[in-house]
């Protein structure tokens, strides 16, 4: 999941810091990382409340967490929902 947040040229420290944590969550998501993603996407929340992508991301390690991953686990999640 990706949303623009600003321009490159034009963003704030904030901004970037808030790039530089999705990147984080999504790598430690994909390394099968989860409390790493979780880590990551805890303080981007803290610096963007209710951030959908967060929100998402962080959802998906609990339950990855509490449900474990199959040995072929590549990272897709199958949404069933509108």
């Amino acid at each position: 999941m990706y949303e623009l947040i600003a321009l490159r040229e034009f963003a704030t420290a904030d901004q970037l810091l808030m790039e530089a944590l999705g990147e984080e969550a999504m790598s430690a998501y994909l390394a099968r990382d989860f409390d790493g993603a979780a880590a990551a996407c805890d303080k981007l929340l803290k610096l963007r409340p209710g951030d959908v992508s967060a929100s998402e991301l962080l959802a998906r390690t609990e339950t990855l967490t509490a449900s474990g991953v199959a040995e072929n686990w590549d990272g897709v999640m199958v949404l069933t929902d509108k």
